[in-house]
């Protein structure tokens, strides 16, 4: 059986090696024992969502990521924000946390696995 460090190491090596920036260290215990449990407790820390901030940043964000806006301007309608609310940093945050969030879960099966052994 695995200790948790062992899981911890092993989960942040995988989050690397699919450059995504999460640090789990003071979320993940010895309760999570699949993805699911960790997704949760991962929204219940606020980890899953992503802050971008300064026009500068939201619009490098933007232009590498969105630069049509269309997938932005989506998950924004979809929120029911409404268009005199947006600005680029919220759109920058929106994609940034969907991003994240889908790029997480793509890994669902590998998370499975570490968490289980």
């Amino acid at each position: 059986m695995k200790t948790l460090y062992t899981k911890l190491t092993e989960l942040n090596d995988l989050f690397e090696s699919n450059s995504i920036d999460l640090d789990i260290s003071y979320t993940l215990t010895e309760e999570h024992t699949n993805f699911c449990d960790l997704y949760e407790a991962l929204e219940d820390n606020d980890l899953l969502n992503v802050d971008i901030i300064y026009y500068f940043e939201a619009m490098k964000y933007l232009s590498t990521n969105d630069p049509s806006l269309n997938g932005s301007l989506e998950i924004a309608q979809e929120y029911g924000i409404e268009l005199r609310n947006i600005n680029s940093e919220l759109l920058a945050s929106l994609h940034a946390t969907q991003k994240l969030r889908e790029e997480f879960s793509a890994l669902s099966s590998e998370i499975d696995r570490i968490l289980g052994e």
